[in-house]
């Protein structure tokens, strides 16, 4: 059942790496949570939560990914 949440989670995270959504607004670390909730139409503390859940299940990879994305995400113009 993880896997399917992680794969899910890591196509809308290519989504919003070919968009470019990282957002300044709403952001609480980077930014690119609240991004994939604009993307998504999500409120942003359900990808937050989502995230967190899947770091702790993946064994940090999905932190690695948001770091990833947000160190090479350029902020979306408002």
């Amino acid at each position: 059942m993880s896997i399917v949440f992680l794969i899910i989670f890591a196509l809308v995270l290519v989504a919003a790496y070919k968009l470019g959504l990282k957002t300044e607004q709403d952001n609480v670390l980077g930014g690119v949570c609240a991004g994939i909730a604009t993307y998504t139409k999500l409120p942003p503390n359900l990808i937050r939560v989502l995230a967190c859940v899947l770091c702790v299940v993946t064994g940090g990879i999905v932190a690695l990914l948001y770091i990833g994305l947000w160190i090479t995400l350029p902020a979306r113009e408002q």
